[in-house]
């Protein structure tokens, strides 16, 4: 059976492993949670199959507003697509979190 993507989906669960590093420890910094969703994406478009599927989701349609040096695959573009998206969606909470880790 195919599986399809799902932002959302992905989305909570990288929330979720997020969560899950900074209380164990993994995740001290902003930079430890960029760090963490940086191989997380990467995973993630590995395969042209699963970046195609990740471009309709984040529908990226029109690519002229992605800087042409990234423009090289579909990956790289699926990349771009996902990663924007999971700091738009989420970059409040992750901030919040990590701050909550301070007090």
């Amino acid at each position: 059976m195919e599986t399809t993507f799902n932002k959302y989906k992905y989305l909570q669960e990288l929330i979720n492993e997020v969560k899950e590093g900074i209380a164990d420890g993994t995740i001290k910094d902003w930079d430890g949670v960029c760090d963490l969703v940086d191989n997380s994406i990467s995973n993630e478009v590995i395969y042209y199959h699963d970046s195609l599927q990740i471009i309709s989701q984040t529908g990226l349609y029109d690519w002229s507003g992605i800087d042409d040096d990234l423009i090289t695959d579909v990956t790289r573009v699926a990349y771009w697509g996902l990663h924007n998206f999971v700091f738009e969606e989420s970059e409040d909470e992750f901030n919040s979190t990590i701050f909550n880790l301070h007090e």
